[in-house]
């Protein structure tokens, strides 16, 4: 088709006159549709909220693929300056609505994905080997009459400067001389080939031998370990996800440290799982109370800090960023949260109507101590501290932890700006 367009625009001597043949022949439908797709491929290349855009070296393997089980919007990577990935969800920023779409640590919905992915191509893999080793041959065969056209040209070169050499007077010695000049330039490039031609055909031969035929075998058997070597760039790993994953669908939740996944395959089967992600506090973890309720009772049978830190990690139970486990200063955190160990419970009399120990306010809140201390400091909350041992003691009744708990759902990821009225507390009264 190329071929013919380029000879009718030779033939007419004008763009114009072949406008007006491709449309006499109604060869525009072909080039429209040629258009349509190269405009729907630009549109996806792009980066935004409803294309996947290129795959590119970024650490997160699901840059264009993820998306958010509650807006339906892709769900964009940002990078720590760890190197750590974080997927999130800007639909709050981009539609100025409250945040109710969560994001999440990259590591753990790639590793499920890409498990998947890897499992998925195991039946496949000794499949594979045959066409492999099939397209390596067909591959070398190309090659080889590639060098047999270029023998077959040099040798061309040689008779036809040989030809021309006889043809021409013996008393004409200046062409004479010329034409046999150009017989032997041609004969040295011949030489040239045919020497290339010999090395290529003891570095490559046509067929492939026994120990590069298992080498492929071995390769397309050990699929996990091409996806981890060196030479496997994210970009790669990328676009064999897009390959066999249309897309995946979490669902996260604020108030729990499980998420639903959702692996939309290509060709229609969809996969459910559900993956552990690391949250920043106690109070998202979903089994916090049967983790609180199983610490007190190891303490209540007499078990020291580092045995409860033990049959923690026994039981399956695990922290709220999942970093390690449960060592001794961690239990003596939750002691604290329960009054088990500690000063605080002995001196309850220093507490005022509606007033509360740091720690038993954040509790009741659900949120960090450190963020409510910091909110102390700022004057967000009445507070003071004993004289003796510098323990905070805040000042909250009913209608104060509402405004609280109000100030707690502005307080997310990437959300600094708070309303001036939740800022400022009530008037205590005297």
């Amino acid at each position: 088709m190329v071929r013919l367009i380029f000879d009718k625009f030779e033939e007419f001597g004008s763009i114009y006159g072949l406008f007006h043949w491709l449309i006499r022949n109604d060869i525009r439908l072909p080039v429209r549709a040629r258009w349509g797709a190269n405009r729907e491929r630009i549109e996806q290349n792009r980066n935004g909220s409803d294309s996947q855009g290129v795959p590119r070296s970024g650490a997160a393997l699901l840059s264009g693929v993820l998306v958010c089980g509650h807006c339906d919007r892709h769900m964009q990577p940002s990078y720590h300056a760890n190197g750590m990935a974080h997927y999130a969800c800007n639909r709050q920023y981009v539609e100025a609505t409250e945040p109710r779409c969560y994001g999440l640590t990259a590591q753990v919905i790639d590793e499920l994905v890409s498990q998947q992915v890897l499992r998925a191509l195991e039946p496949a893999a000794m499949e594979l080997s045959l066409p492999a080793q099939a397209d390596v041959e067909r591959e070398r065969q190309r090659l080889d009459k590639h060098w047999q056209q270029r023998l077959t040209r040099a040798r061309y070169e040689v008779e036809l400067a040989e030809r021309r050499h006889g043809a021409v007077d013996p008393e004409n010695r200046l062409v004479a001389s010329t034409l046999e000049k150009r017989w032997e330039e041609a004969l040295t490039g011949e030489r040239q080939v045919r020497e290339e031609y010999d090395r290529f055909l003891s570095q490559t031969p046509l067929r492939l031998s026994d120990e590069e035929r298992a080498r492929i075998e071995s390769l397309t058997s050990e699929i996990p370990a091409l996806w981890k070597a060196p030479g496997t760039t994210n970009a790669d790993r990328k676009q064999m996800i897009r390959c066999l994953v249309e897309r995946v669908v979490v669902q996260v939740r604020c108030d729990s440290e499980f998420v639903d996944a959702t692996i939309h395959w290509a060709g229609g089967y969809e996969s459910h799982h559900e993956i552990v992600r690391p949250v920043a506090t106690y109070a998202q973890l979903r089994d916090f109370e049967p983790l609180m309720n199983r610490v007190v009772e190891l303490r209540e049978a007499g078990h020291a800090a580092p045995e409860i830190a033990e049959r923690l990690n026994a039981e399956g139970f695990y922290p709220p960023k999942r970093r390690g486990q449960f060592t001794s200063p961690v239990i003596y955190q939750l002691l604290k949260r329960r009054a088990l160990i500690g000063n605080e419970r002995s001196h309850d009399e220093l507490l005022g109507r509606d007033e509360w120990w740091l720690t038993d306010l954040a509790r009741a809140l659900e949120m960090s101590h450190l963020k409510l201390r910091d909110w102390a400091k700022r004057g967000w909350v009445h507070s003071r501290k004993t004289p003796v041992q510098g323990r905070w003691i805040l000042w909250a009744d009913d209608e104060e932890r509402d405004r609280l708990r109000q100030l707690l759902t502005q307080s997310r990821r990437g959300v600094n700006a708070y309303t001036s009225k939740l800022r400022t507390p009530k008037e205590r009264p005297a």
